[in-house]
């Protein structure tokens, strides 16, 4: 997700997938243009010249765990803010989603159709056996999320990230 270079600060957006993140995105284009950084626009942040950073990158860009933006951000930030959100909510939201845009393969067309307390045990053990799957979708948001981060809580409204 995008991150922001101010004239003295670099401020990072720890995004946690389905907790409002194209909101808050949105926003910061709108009040800084260009000086948003948008790492999701390609998979060259994981490119470097002479082959890939990782052998076989993980997940895509925008939904980079804490671990994986420090290693690839060009300096540490000097401030990090990120919005989370209710995670059985969010996981509400995922189904909802994964029954919209039936991901990926035949399997996970036919997951996405298993009523909800299913598909979260199938879905819960997939991410056991291979935490990127789904493109992070499912992992924790204490992963994304760095200790020092201001939280923002989606229930709260968008209202506090954004003045923040």
């Amino acid at each position: 997700m995008p991150s922001l270079a101010l004239d003295d600060r670099l401020i990072w957006f720890a995004h946690c997938p389905k907790a409002g993140g194209t909101s808050v995105e949105t926003v910061m284009v709108a009040q800084w243009g260009d000086r948003v950084g948008h790492l999701h626009w390609g998979w060259d942040l994981w490119w470097k010249r002479g082959g890939w950073r990782r052998a076989n990158p993980p997940n895509s860009p925008q939904h980079l765990i804490w671990d994986d933006a420090l290693a690839l951000l060009p300096q540490p930030p000097d401030a990090v803010f990120a919005l989370v959100r209710d995670p059985v909510e969010r996981m509400l939201s995922e189904h909802r989603f994964q029954r919209r845009h039936r991901r990926g393969t035949r399997a996970g067309r036919a997951l996405a159709h298993l009523p909800f307390p299913l598909w979260l045990r199938v879905m819960f053990a997939m991410a056991k056996r291979c935490p990127h799957v789904f493109d992070n979708h499912l992992r924790p948001q204490a992963d994304f999320v760095p200790q020092p981060a201001t939280v923002f809580r989606l229930e709260d409204g968008l209202e506090r990230a954004l003045d923040w």
